[in-house]
């Protein structure tokens, strides 16, 4: 007798897997997580409704805004008010148009070495002019808007200094080496040192290892802690004074980059594990997941000259970016959510600069590789990484629907964007916790139901999707039929 109504016990159902389950790592690797790869989540709240909807978005591209020149990039710095982009490579300085990319002059033989780091400031002076004060650690020197370059030679300047200038209320701020002093320059001149015009960051016994400043205050970070230091005024020899309050536990490691008024960096609480922290005003949060944790607890390089830590806008989202030569962490800082970038056919997304540019017509955000001189910029229009494809994937997390009985999977269909014309997504599945997948198979997404059927027999199943295709992507979900059994 056939059934004039559907059972009240159907083993059969449609069931969502969710595409952007917390990473909780098992190790230092990531092959056996669940993972979103060269793209990131995107939130939609209806603030009528409260409803929520996910979307995961495939990253932009880059392109290159001009081809540079020889062999090692040691700093980068943007002077907006002269739309120029300067570029300190080998012993020269590259002064490149920003909105052109055309080179504009080349300052030769500026520094006496060829590697280390650069850092550069502007330093504006009381009669209204600005300059920048461009450092390598060794020398000080000051360019004009005329591109004329004027090398410090004050003996009481530090002979060893981080390559972090500072400026503050007039005077140059910079840290001698292997030490706990902050030394200033004269006021009004960055270039003139005065015997004895120094503080010392005393509350711990550790070294200073980075400087940076957030609104109106000096955070010192060392080896062991971070301090505070302000300018109140009306003292002689050095301008800060301790704040002594907000002493923080947490040692400096590496990977330090700003974003407005906030500093995110590696570091480590005292008898800790590293990770990332982020610092903005006299606070202090951690920010780190357990994966980003994992990997840098065995990192088997020094933290300070091979993690690079930048900040890099897409699209409407702001990143911190942490990479070295294996791997690249991306850190959304609006939804605090982690995913991982790979650029072209590598495995690793390894930035060594970036800086935001801004004019009357265009906002980009500008990149330096750690393996190249070129100046690049990310372009939503772009689907491609300086001409070659990059790989978008999402790896799922194992999923029961809710049991381990044995069950079959009927249909699975993607909810995407629908393109213009074909574009393949590559879907793969794991039954036995990532230890081994299908045989790819593709879903074109230009259909009205892009869908594959008869997908077998599971207890638990993890998804694996990828697409390198010539159009944006946006998936917000996946859909999948199933029967469960019994045993």
């Amino acid at each position: 007798m056939a059934f004039t109504r559907t059972p009240d016990n159907s083993t059969y159902s449609t069931v969502e897997i969710d595409l952007v389950k917390v990473n909780q790592s098992r190790g230092s690797v990531t092959s056996k997580d669940p993972i979103l790869i060269n793209c990131y989540p995107e939130y939609n709240i209806n603030k009528l409704t409260k409803e929520q909807e996910v979307t995961v978005v495939r990253r932009s591209g880059y392109v290159a805004l001009t081809s540079g020149s020889g062999t090692v990039v040691r700093g980068m710095f943007y002077w907006k008010d002269q739309d120029r982009i300067l570029l300190a490579v080998d012993d020269d300085i590259y002064v490149y148009n920003g909105a052109s990319g055309a080179l504009v002059t080349t300052l030769s033989t500026v520094w006496a070495t060829s590697t280390g780091e650069v850092g550069f400031t502007e330093f504006l002076y009381d009669n209204g002019t600005t300059k920048i004060v461009a450092v390598d650690g060794a020398r000080i020197v000051t360019i004009d808007s005329a591109w004329t370059v004027v090398t410090g030679a004050d003996g009481d300047q530090p002979a060893s200094f981080l390559p972090i200038p500072i400026f503050l209320n007039g005077y140059l701020l910079i840290v001698k080496s292997s030490t706990a002093d902050i030394y200033n320059s004269d006021n009004n001149d960055p270039l003139a040192f005065t015997p004895g015009d120094f503080i010392n960051a005393e509350i711990e016994p550790d070294l200073l290892r980075s400087i940076v400043k957030l609104n109106n205050y000096i955070a010192v970070l060392g080896t062991n802690s971070i301090e505070y230091f302000y300018t109140p005024g009306g003292l002689t020899g050095s301008p800060l004074q301790r704040n002594e309050v907000p002493v923080k536990q947490v040692g400096y490691v590496g990977g330090l980059a700003l974003h407005n008024n906030t500093a995110y960096f590696v570091g480590a609480e005292r008898r800790g594990k590293p990770s990332v922290f982020v610092l903005e005003d006299l606070r202090i949060k951690e920010v780190g997941h357990l994966g980003t944790r994992r990997y840098l607890e065995s990192y088997p390089y020094t933290f300070d000259t091979v993690l690079h830590g930048t900040v890099v806008s897409d699209n409407g989202h702001v990143f911190y970016v942490l990479s070295d030569s294996i791997r690249t962490e991306v850190l959304d800082i609006e939804t605090g959510i982690w995913t991982q970038w790979a650029r072209g056919v590598s495995n690793t997304f390894e930035l060594k600069y970036a800086l935001s540019y801004a004019s009357a017509t265009v906002t980009r955000s500008l990149l330096i590789f750690a393996d190249s001189t070129n100046i690049y910029y990310m372009s939503p229009s772009s689907t491609q990484d300086d001409n070659v494809s990059f790989t978008m994937t999402i790896v799922t997390a194992p999923e029961d629907f809710g049991t381990l009985n044995w069950k079959n999977m009927s249909r699975l269909v993607i909810w995407a964007d629908y393109p213009v014309s074909t574009q393949n997504v590559t879907i793969q599945w794991t039954d036995d916790d990532y230890q081994t997948y299908n045989t790819a198979q593709n879903i074109d997404l230009h259909q009205e139901l892009p869908s594959i059927g008869q997908l077998g027999g599971f207890r638990q199943r993890a998804f694996k999707l990828t697409y390198t295709g010539s159009e944006d992507l946006r998936i917000q979900k996946l859909e999948c039929e199933i029967n469960k059994g019994t045993s």
